[in-house]
């Protein structure tokens, strides 16, 4: 008589095997993850982009202006008029000190809104920007710094 399927041990086997897989491989896959943080500011940077070429065209000023109240960043007018893109700050984030051109907007008094600007050449002010990540009972934090002559934020 013949039989067919699997015994087992076969299957005990391919069950040890398949944890082994996991055991490694889990870990690495969820610490490959891109922050939140960075993802964020991919997105402002892709806001900063279109600034610049509005700017560009329009032939006047663009800026991005920052609502820490609404947890918002837009792009517009250097009067304040919304022209462009917005998007949302995560709620994980939390934004901690921003520096433009040297001075600290939370030092100065503003805080809760800010803006910094971006010409008609295309160029921005310098700006720093610290984020705070709170994610599973940790904090991480990050800070950008957005050349003016590249007019893209980059870690600092």
């Amino acid at each position: 008589m013949q039989r067919s399927g699997f015994t087992i041990i076969e299957i005990m086997v391919v069950i040890i095997l398949i944890g082994i897989i996991t055991a490694i491989g889990l870990p690495r896959f969820l610490h490959s993850r891109v922050p939140i943080a960075q993802s964020f500011m991919h997105q402002v940077n892709l806001l900063v982009t279109e600034a610049v070429g509005l700017a560009q065209k329009e032939g006047e000023p663009c800026r991005i202006f920052f609502n820490l109240g609404a947890q918002a960043v837009e792009l517009q007018t250097a009067q304040g008029k919304r022209v462009g893109g917005s998007l949302e700050i995560p709620s994980v984030l939390q934004v901690t000190d921003v520096v433009i051109n040297g001075e600290s907007q939370f030092q100065a008094g503003s805080g809760k809104t800010f803006y910094f600007l971006v010409n008609s050449e295309g160029m921005s002010q310098e700006v720093y920007l610290t984020l705070e990540e709170k994610k599973g009972g940790t904090t991480r934090s990050y800070t950008f710094y957005l050349n003016p002559f590249l007019t893209s934020f980059r870690p600092a």
